[in-house]
């Protein structure tokens, strides 16, 4: 079967060739602006003339932030290695300091054992690795007023670091939102 050749430049993709910045953007977009709206969307299940709108957004909300966040996640965690690997090649130290600060930056909090108090900063490369292999999640839920609640920007994730001849450990890691896309955001712009 022949190859497709197209005539012109390709849109540039990085660090993958299906990796596109623009596409992890978007899905980072989405992902804040059901965190972000939920609140007032749930609102209307008190005005009469617009109930199913909170029914509609309930039905498929939550499915949207899993996709979104499972996405997010499998690209950001690619795009920290292309930041590791670049880090080496950068010129001067200013420049290496500051692209190894953004990986510093926190997005919530990481408690390794659930059975210790221990916690540690939550970096966005760790924060992928949690989204993409938690076995649970919970919302922040504030309530509303009767009947509703809506979700605040704050996911709680579970799941078990498994070591070699080691019992698994269960950690739960508190993932923030906000800092999640504004780090992940940040990632997208380093070249």
């Amino acid at each position: 079967m022949p190859e497709y050749i197209r005539e012109g430049p390709w849109k540039k993709a990085s660090p993958g060739a299906m990796l596109d910045n623009t596409i992890v953007r978007r899905d980072l977009f989405h992902v804040l602006a059901v965190f972000l709206a939920d609140r007032s969307v749930q609102a209307l299940i008190h005005n009469v003339e617009l109930r199913r709108i909170p029914d509609l957004w309930n039905e498929f909300s939550i499915e949207e932030i899993q996709l979104r966040l499972a996405a997010t996640a499998s690209f950001l965690r690619a795009r920290d290695d292309y930041v590791t690997r670049r880090i080496e090649e950068l010129d001067t130290e200013k420049d290496r300091s500051w692209a190894k600060a953004l990986q510093e930056q926190p997005c919530g909090s990481l408690q390794p054992d659930v059975t210790a108090a221990d916690e540690v900063p939550l970096t966005l490369r760790e924060a992928c690795n949690k989204i993409i292999h938690s076995v649970e999640y919970r919302f922040c839920i504030e309530e509303l007023g009767e009947p509703h609640s809506y979700i605040n920007p704050i996911m709680y994730l579970y799941g078990e670091a498994i070591g070699r001849k080691k019992k698994p450990k269960r950690w739960r890691a508190v993932l923030d939102i906000l800092r999640y896309v504004e780090v992940g955001a940040h990632y997208t712009e380093f070249t």
